[in-house]
């Protein structure tokens, strides 16, 4: 009964987190208003696209203002947010963040390849080919004094998203490889220290009088002279 209650007592948490309220939903759409007016200064070819798609979602919040029911209003506030969050805002914030975690990968790699000379040359390749696909995810970001329209904003967003795939994919095979190799080598040396530490302790034991380490075969203390216990 009482795991019956905590059960139904979380999933209430839950779903109770996840409903939206009208003070939330103004703080998501204050955030993402800023994060489309940053966007279309940081890539300027999607001005517009953006542009168009906030203004539709500022229609839809106009609409909310006119609720009185709060539940309701937060429900119509909720679609205004979510048109951004699915939109261009989040697809630009995760082709940028896409980028970011290609680099990270490459750098790592790199790191591992001095320490697995043998995997360079497959190592290499990848590389090269995943700042090849930064390359072009670039290209689509910042296209030389282009302004999309929402069809081609839209397509090249597309693009960006399985270029950024390619690219990662490449890079994991084999960083995903050369990480186990090293997890591996570092439990190895791990039990190697441990089991030195063992074969040690083996061939000495301490005197009973002056608590020093000695050989374990010797009969007598070589600190003190005591006899040693078998």
């Amino acid at each position: 009964m009482k795991k019956k209650f905590i059960f139904f007592f979380l999933l209430g948490v839950y779903f109770a987190a996840c409903t939206p309220t009208v003070e939330s939903e103004s703080k998501a759409w204050e955030s993402n208003q800023l994060k489309a007016k940053e966007l279309s200064t940081q890539y300027p070819a999607y001005a517009t696209f953006l542009s168009e798609t906030l203004n539709k979602a500022q229609n839809i919040w106009k609409e909310a203002a006119t609720i009185n029911d709060e539940k309701l209003k937060a429900e119509k506030m909720s679609q205004a947010n979510d048109l951004l969050e699915s939109g261009p805002v989040n697809q630009l914030s995760e082709a940028k963040s896409l980028i970011e975690d290609i680099n990270s990968n490459i750098r790592d790699l790199n790191n591992l390849l001095v320490k697995y000379p043998d995997y360079n040359e497959n190592g290499m390749i990848a590389i090269q080919n995943a700042q090849s696909y930064i390359n072009e995810m670039n290209g689509y970001l910042f296209p030389s004094g282009e302004v999309f329209t929402a069809a081609q904003a839209i397509n090249s967003i597309n693009m960006m998203s399985e270029k950024g795939k390619l690219a990662q994919s490449g890079i994991s095979i084999i960083l995903d490889q050369l990480m186990q190799m090293e997890s591996a080598n570092n439990n190895d040396t791990v039990s190697t220290s441990s089991s030195d530490q063992q074969k040690e302790q083996a061939t000495e034991k301490q005197c009973e009088y002056c608590k020093k380490m000695n050989n374990a075969e010797v009969h007598e203390c070589k600190f003190c002279g005591a006899p040693m216990s078998k």
